[in-house]
């Protein structure tokens, strides 16, 4: 007995159901089992927030002039973003699952939400270090992977293109963490990509060494055009580099 829900949606192509829980979840329920799983607003917050985001969440000493002032508590989400229209998307995602406003600061490139409650909620999810952040297979199905991905390619991702390939790259300094999206890529869209290390001039300005998550063939990168893609503007500029090379888009 799982008891009453307020929406739900039976999906018999499926053989399952779905119904709607609060802060971006979902129970799914099938013959042999039940799970929560993400939303994909969900889905794509968590993803775009492992690649470019951070979340501090209880107690540090404050600082002033090198000395400490006792200490003093943040709960707070950030997202890092140069282009105001994926901030403006990190915003509207935040103020749709937990109702909650978020404050740009263009000079830093930053939009943060300060709630307590949505900075207890995320982590319950994974760690969104730099280099410690994964994949959380276990609250996605096929719609919530897809924005996973989607959130995590807004984030760390580009379409570009050289004089054999249009390439669709992700960057990290987490090389565990990309080998897992190459997972769940082939898993769900038998999309292939590879790992290689950036080139000398690419490093981050910490010590860790960078690597590319490449998607270069041409059927992989259709594949991502259609069944995942950017959102705006990424998936535009995909769409003209796939029109001009290919003719379709």
């Amino acid at each position: 007995m799982l008891g009453p829900f307020p929406e739900g949606e039976i999906r018999k192509h499926e053989n399952r159901a779905l119904f709607k829980l609060d802060k971006g979840m979902l129970l799914e329920v099938t013959p042999q089992r039940h799970r929560q799983i993400f939303t994909k607003e969900k889905a794509w917050l968590h993803g775009y927030l492992c690649a470019d985001g951070h979340i501090r969440c209880g107690a540090y000493y404050g600082r002033y002039r090198g000395k400490e002032h006792g200490v003093r508590y943040r709960y707070e989400v950030t997202a890092y973003d140069e282009d105001p229209r994926y901030r403006k998307l990190f915003a509207e995602t935040m103020k749709k699952i937990y109702g909650v406003n978020a404050h740009d600061y263009p000079k830093r490139t930053a939009v943060t939400v300060y709630n307590k409650e949505a900075a207890y909620d995320l982590l319950r999810y994974g760690n969104y270090s730099t280099t410690k952040w994964s994949v959380p297979f276990e609250y996605l199905d096929r719609e919530a992977a897809k924005m996973w991905i989607r959130g995590f390619f807004d984030g760390d991702g580009s379409a570009t293109r050289d004089h054999k390939h249009i390439k669709i790259i992700a960057t990290s300094v987490n090389i565990d963490g990309l080998r897992e999206v190459c997972e769940l890529l082939e898993r769900e869209f038998n999309i292939h990509a590879a790992i290689r290390r950036a080139r000398h001039g690419e490093e981050t300005k910490s010590w860790n060494p960078l690597y590319n998550l490449e998607i270069f063939l041409k059927s992989d990168v259709i594949k991502f055009y259609e069944e995942i893609g950017f959102s705006e503007p990424k998936q535009k500029k995909l769409e003209e580099l796939i029109r001009k090379r290919w003719g379709r888009g």
